[in-house]
């Protein structure tokens, strides 16, 4: 999709002048990135779907990992600012495999719990290891989730603590929800 030389070239002007670019300097930097942009353009959608993840995941572990580790490589920086200007010149991908809920599920209620209550102390000696992403993923899934497992990852995600009751609850609201939204895609 784009070559070192384009990357380098890209930052060179960016690094230049960041805080007073000239009308010139921004003609220069968007020229650039449109050669990636019409490359991008003749991917088949599933290629550009993948690069399109691929380049996001880099954009957000290095984003991550360089709050923790100082780089020395250069390159690593150019590539991550490049990338984060890249991705929002990118046209638009369909991707068929998302789910979208946003119009089916609505928030009415919510329970609020006390987990814990605690301080904080900072002591001097050594601090607990950071850990942080064990994956960069671009896959999809490709399987329907049961409920009981979103259940699962919710209470073991967020602390929250909801029981087999909650479940059964949550089951019947589904089952009277599935008959009207056949209905409404009539």
């Amino acid at each position: 999709m784009f070559t070192a030389t384009e990357v380098n070239e890209w930052c060179e002007i960016w690094f230049r002048n960041r805080m007073n670019p000239t009308g010139g300097e921004h003609k220069q930097l968007n020229g650039l990135l449109d050669l990636a942009v019409e490359r991008f353009k003749q991917l088949r959608e599933e290629d550009g779907n993948l690069f399109k993840s691929q380049l996001a995941s880099f954009r957000n572990l290095y984003s991550f990992v360089s709050q923790i580790i100082p780089y020395q490589d250069s390159d690593f920086e150019k590539l991550y600012t490049y990338a984060r200007f890249l991705l929002t010149k990118l046209p638009q991908t369909s991707d068929i495999r998302r789910i979208e809920i946003d119009d089916e599920v609505e928030l009415k209620f919510y329970r609020l719990q006390k987990i814990s209550e605690g301080a904080i102390d900072l002591k001097a000696g050594e601090a607990e290891a950071l850990k942080g992403p064990t994956d960069v993923g671009t896959g999809q899934p490709d399987e329907d989730v049961q409920l009981s497992t979103l259940v699962g990852k919710l209470n073991e995600r967020f602390g929250t603590e909801f029981t087999p009751a909650d479940q059964l609850f949550l089951n019947r609201f589904v089952k009277l929800l599935l008959p009207m939204s056949n209905c409404v895609r009539q």
